[in-house]
């Protein structure tokens, strides 16, 4: 038993083909006994009944077609950019399966069992072998249902037998089917008994497929949790990286000033001494490549979404483009023409945010391209 308040449209989706074929079933029941077994039945009651019966269903697959194109539009509307756009928590409500409640499909599965009432009261009551068929609609309920709606439907189901054992209207042969009775009884089966293979058989593979078919959904959807799960400790594991390279970035950002700074003043200190100028070139070494540590530091602090600023710099596209292939993957892969008029031409930029998100720019064109193969 389902112990959600709600269905997905999937069950829903079953639930609704299994009418169809219900309505189906009922038609061709009641055309073969009239027409084929030459039975009395009350034939134009129960065809009202089965045209009803499509009529309801028609209503409910245009309320399901409705919840999915609902579910569709949410979906779309939760792909949308996140800035500017819903935060993440409106963003999962917005695409979380489409569903139907239990009191609906239980109101539906209480109508059920009124009109099998009605088409076994018009055609042989307790005596019609298609009685079985309220084991099927409990069944149903007891697996999609609560427990409220099981108990309901049950109650409704045995005073619906209780009715049909006082209350139905008896069958008669109109005209014999010789060919029919003679291989029949030439088999010692009569036509009740035949009736009552037939609904127990159909009663079994409904059960049957039903079984199957939701045991299956529990499969499929206990793949989808894992591989949810899966990728939700992989985002957090991407999350803690993220946030211990900001960490990172943050403690080291202080001492590394600190280098900046002593190695400047050590600089013009050495300025005013006489000393080799290999030893000035290695305190100037010393400064670049703190540059360089705080440039890396600042590039992991944008990686990680933790900078949502940046100091503005003033470069030329030349230097802009050798920014943005210093971390480059796949370097050999990738070919910079710049208009020589425009390599000198200065700009005024976010460096770090610029080149970060060109680089992903073109991160994305490798990985859309196929690598060449070698002839």
């Amino acid at each position: 038993m389902m112990n959600s308040r709600n269905l997905p449209l999937e069950i829903v989706h079953w639930f609704l083909k299994l009418r169809w074929a219900a309505v189906v079933g009922q038609l061709v029941t009641v055309l073969v006994v009239w027409f084929v077994l030459k039975i009395n039945i009350q034939i134009t009651p129960l065809l009202i009944i089965i045209a009803m019966t499509a009529i309801s269903q028609i209503f409910l697959q245009c309320y399901d077609w409705y919840l999915q194109q609902k579910q569709e539009d949410r979906i779309r509307q939760a792909q949308l950019p996140s800035h500017p756009g819903p935060p993440p928590a409106l963003q999962t409500r917005l695409a979380s399966p489409e569903a139907v409640t239990q009191s609906t499909i239980g109101i539906v599965m209480a109508i059920d069992l009124v009109i099998l009432t009605l088409l076994l009261y018009f055609s042989g009551g307790a005596n019609n072998p298609f009685v079985v068929f309220y084991i099927v609609n409990l069944c149903l309920a007891a697996t999609l249902l609560s427990e409220t709606w099981s108990w309901i439907l049950t109650v409704l189901a045995l005073y619906g037998f209780v009715f049909l054992l006082i209350y139905y209207q008896p069958l008669s042969v109109r005209e014999p089917y010789e060919d029919l009775n003679r291989v029949l009884f030439l088999g010692r089966v009569g036509i009740q008994q035949t009736g009552l293979f037939v609904a127990v058989s159909t009663c079994i593979c409904v059960i049957v497929y039903f079984t199957t078919m939701l045991n299956s959904q529990l499969r499929r959807r206990e793949r989808q949790l894992r591989e949810a799960e899966r990728l939700q400790a992989k985002g957090d594991k991407l999350q803690a990286l993220g946030t211990l390279a900001a960490g990172a970035a943050h403690e080291l950002a202080s001492p590394l000033s600190t280098i900046a700074i002593s190695s400047t003043e050590l600089f013009r200190e050495l300025q005013r001494l006489s000393v080799s100028d290999e030893i000035k070139e290695d305190v100037k070494l010393i400064r670049s490549e703190v540059d360089r540590c705080r440039r890396i530091l600042d590039r992991m602090s944008i990686e990680a979404g933790q900078v949502t600023w940046e100091q503005i710099e003033t470069i030329t596209f030349e230097e802009l483009f050798d920014e943005i292939s210093e971390e480059l993957k796949h370097r050999d892969r990738v070919v910079f023409e710049i208009d020589p008029e425009l390599k000198q031409q200065v700009l005024t930029i976010p460096l770090g945010l610029l080149a970060q998100a060109l680089r992903g720019i073109i991160k994305n064109a490798i990985e859309a391209t196929p690598v060449p193969r070698l002839i």
